[in-house]
Order: structure tokens, then sequence, then C-alpha cells
């Protein structure tokens, strides 16, 4: 619609603007015709330039009608020329044109969608037979992957962080007019994970446990799993229950951590020293056994030292000596150390995580 009308003093112009058309009114108050009279009307729209004059005078009670021509003027102005007598009031209607006028309407004017979802739009042309229209968001034909992108038929894609985006159709016949639709991108219902403490120190063969929360944002509503990683050799980590279901409140798990206790090799080495004894004293015996009844002195002393000499040997060889000895059996049970575990919550591709330091002595 027009904005604003020009008229030369000392005339008085005023102009109304409507959905329908512009509508004009010129007044004369003086004695004087004024003949040749330019009326200018800026940034009229989408109006037609053939305008219906209405004219009343003093000298003449009944309203007279004529058709007035507007012609284009530079500047995007209509303009034309008339003559205004004295004591007379003009009036203009310049109607809106319903027909030829290219048009751009979109559905739906605004939506609302999560990072990642779709949104299907569509734009409706009148006014012209070609009804092709140009996608658009925030400007950028077609749009990018920072701020969605659209298809050529009007699907929205939303970007992968959320935000608010304009999109546009536009006119191929006529690219002054479109017509755009508001998009607000949300972040996806999530959850969060956390422990309730985050260290403990055990002797090994012990358990400790801790419980760990997890709450869902507003919409989420899913299965959670939990499992853990980092956790010390020779030792089970375990979550109770393994998942759990989040659909509005929060929800717990219990995590249990389990050691062994451990067994040195030097725990070993007195049985070891026992069953060296034990065996020679065996080949003692059986020498006894073995042995004639009567023996020389001589013979005696000599028997002596040979069964002393076995026992020695038995006895050293039991306790380790000698270069044919057995490894000592591996240290078995959880190792001392500060381990950090990780505790981990997935529902699809949102995933969470907790540390919990251990320290086994």
């Amino acid at each position: 619609m027009a904005v604003s009308v020009s008229v030369p003093s000392p005339l008085i112009g005023t102009a109304f603007y409507t959905n329908s058309g512009n509508a004009l009114l010129v007044v004369n108050p003086t004695a004087n015709d004024f003949a040749g009279l330019t009326i200018s009307i800026q940034r009229p729209g989408d109006v037609s330039s053939h305008a219906n004059l209405y004219l009343l005078s003093s000298t003449n009670p009944t309203i007279t009608t004529e058709t007035v021509n507007f012609s284009a003027a530079t500047g995007n102005q209509l303009s034309t020329s008339l003559t205004v007598p004295a004591f007379t009031v003009v009036a203009f209607a310049l109607p809106v044109i319903t027909s030829g006028r290219v048009n751009v309407t979109m559905g739906p004017t605004s939506a609302t969608l999560q990072v990642g979802h779709s949104q299907a739009f569509t734009a409706t042309v009148t006014g012209t037979g070609n009804t092709a229209v140009t996608w658009s968001v925030d400007g950028i034909p077609g749009g990018n992957t920072g701020k969605g992108t659209i298809s050529s038929s009007g699907m929205y894609s939303a970007p992968a962080t959320p935000g608010s985006h304009i999109v546009t159709a536009t006119s191929v016949a006529d690219p002054t007019k479109s017509a755009s639709a508001a998009v607000i991108v949300t972040a996806a219902p999530d959850f969060s994970l956390s422990s309730s403490v985050s260290a403990a120190t055990i002797s090994a063969g012990e358990t400790v446990k801790f419980t760990v929360a997890l709450t869902p944002s507003p919409g989420f509503s899913n299965t959670v799993s939990l499992n853990c990683a980092g956790f010390p050799p020779q030792s089970t980590c375990a979550a109770s229950p393994n998942s759990v279901v989040l659909s509005g409140t929060s929800k717990t798990a219990t995590v249990s951590i389990t050691t062994t206790a451990r067994t040195s090799a030097a725990s070993l080495m007195p049985f070891r020293g026992i069953l060296g004894l034990l065996g020679a004293a065996a080949m003692f015996g059986v020498f006894l056994v073995c042995a004639p009844i009567r023996i020389a002195g001589q013979s005696r002393r000599v028997l002596l030292i040979a069964v002393l000499g076995i026992l020695v040997s038995g006895f050293w060889t039991s306790c380790g000596g000698g270069s044919s000895s057995p490894p000592p059996p591996p240290i078995t049970g959880t190792p001392a150390g500060t381990y950090t575990l990780t505790i981990t919550g997935s529902s699809g591709s949102a995933a969470h995580t907790a540390n919990f330091n251990l320290k086994v002595n």
C-alpha cells in the first residue's frame, strides 16, 4: 500500500491505506481553480493505475465520477495531472490488483523440531502460471550443515546444534515475492550420569560398592545400559541392574567391585622343606632295611657318614639349594595400585560417563 501522497499548497491532501486499495482525498479550499495539478503517490503497492475519481464542488452539489489514469514515475511512484475547481473536494480510489499479481504463501508458518529431525514445508504461488519456488535457509540457497538444509521439494533437515532459523520460499516468476517460516531447533532429550562417590581405598580380597544416578531430561524416555571399564586385574566390576528404563524420573544402580586376595610364593617354602626332609628320611629307612645286620666297626663309620651325606643332601635340596630347584610359583590375586574405573551409560547415540578412583593395598 502507499505510504504517502503529495499535493501542492494550498491544497490539502490525505490518504487512506487498506487491504483493498489506496484512497486519496484532495481539498481545494480556495476560490481559485488549479489546472494541470500533479498528484503523486509514493510506493503505491500492487494497485491499479486506473483510479475512480469522485468530485464534489460548492457549485455542484451532485457527486460526479470519472476515470483518471495514473502513470509510473521515477522512484516507485504513481502520478497524474488534473484540474481541481475552486471549493472542491476530489476523492480517488485505486483498487488492489487481484488478477495477474504474484503471491507466495507457505505452510506451516512456524515449526519446532529437534536436532537432526526433518520438517516438510509447502509453498503456494498464485497470480502466475509459473508456480516454482526456490528455497533458502537464513538467506542461503538450500541452506548448509550449520543452519540446516532444505531440498527442492521443501523438506527441511535440522542441523546438529540448537538454534533459530528462517526458511524462505521465493517465487521464480517474480523473485521480489516470497514467504517465510520461523524454525526453532531444540536439543534432543538426553540424560545425565553421576556417581555417589569419586574414590575409595580397599585391601586385596575386599569389595567396594557405590551408586550411580541417572536423570532424564524432559522428553527422554528410553533404556540406558551400564557397563564398567578400567577395573584392576583379578577383579570384577558389575552394575546392578545393568540397564534401567528412564521416563520422567531418576533411577539409581549399584556398582560392585570385588578384588581377589593375594597368595605369595614365600608362603609355600616351609612345605617344600618338610617334603625334602621326609624324602631323606625315607631313603635312610630303605638303607637300614637293605644293609647287612652285622657290620664291622670301620664299615659302620663309613655307613654313618654316607647316611649323614644323604640327609644333608635331602635337606639342601628341600631348602631350594642346587641349580635344579624349580622357580617359585607366581603371586596371585589383585595387584596393589591405583586404578581409574569408568562407568558408562549409553542409550542409542547418547552416552555419558562417571569416573571412580580405586586404590588397592
